[in-house]
C-alpha cells in the first residue's frame, strides 16, 4: 500500500461512512488545494445551514482539511475513493476532465477485483478490460496514478 493510501485509511477508519461521503464531496466541491488552504479562521466562521449544524460542518471542514493535507494531490483521494468504493466518484467526474473520470467510473465494477489496494492492475488482461469498459486507454490510468504492470508495454 502506498503511504498516501495509508495516510487517507487512518484518517477515515473511525469516520462513519455516511459521514465519509460528506467529506468526499466536500472536498470535489470546493477543490482539493481549497480544501488543503482551509484555515481554524474558516472552520470558526462556518456555520450550519438550516439542515447540518455548525459543529458537523465544522467537523467536515476539519476532516477534509486533514485528508488534504495527509496527501501530495487529487489523485490519491481519487484512488482511494475507487478502491474503497465508500464514495460514488461518478457525481464529481466533470470536475476532473483531464483523468477522464467520467467515462473511467460509469460501470459499476468494484475496482478490489482488478487491482490490488496500491492500485496496481493486476495482469495485462485487467488493463484492457478496464479500458475497454471505461473507453480510456493506459495512459490516461497511469495519469490516475494506477500501476501499469510491465507486460502491458511488452510486445
Amino acid at each position: 500500500m502506498s503511504k498516501e493510501y495509508e495516510n487517507i485509511k487512518e484518517i477515515t477508519k473511525n469516520i462513519r461512512s455516511d459521514y465519509q461521503a460528506f467529506i468526499f464531496s466536500y472536498i470535489f466541491d470546493i477543490g482539493y488545494q481549497s480544501a488543503k488552504e482551509i484555515t481554524d479562521e474558516d472552520i470558526q466562521k462556518s456555520e450550519g445551514n438550516g439542515i447540518m449544524t455548525k459543529d458537523f460542518c465544522q467537523y467536515i471542514m476539519e476532516k477534509a482539511r486533514e485528508l488534504c493535507n495527509a496527501v501530495d494531490s487529487a489523485v490519491s483521494l481519487v484512488q482511494y475513493c475507487m478502491v474503497e468504493d465508500t464514495f460514488d466518484i461518478r457525481n464529481y467526474a466533470d470536475k476532473l476532465p483531464r483523468y477522464k473520470l467520467e467515462d473511467m467510473v460509469k460501470a459499476s465494477l468494484s475496482p478490489s477485483s482488478i487491482m490490488d489496494v496500491s492500485c496496481s492492475l493486476y495482469s495485462k488482461e485487467s488493463v484492457e478490460n478496464v479500458c475497454d469498459r471505461y473507453n480510456c486507454d493506459a495512459e490516461d490510468l497511469e495519469l490516475l496514478g494506477f500501476k501499469i504492470p510491465d507486460s502491458y508495454w511488452e510486445d
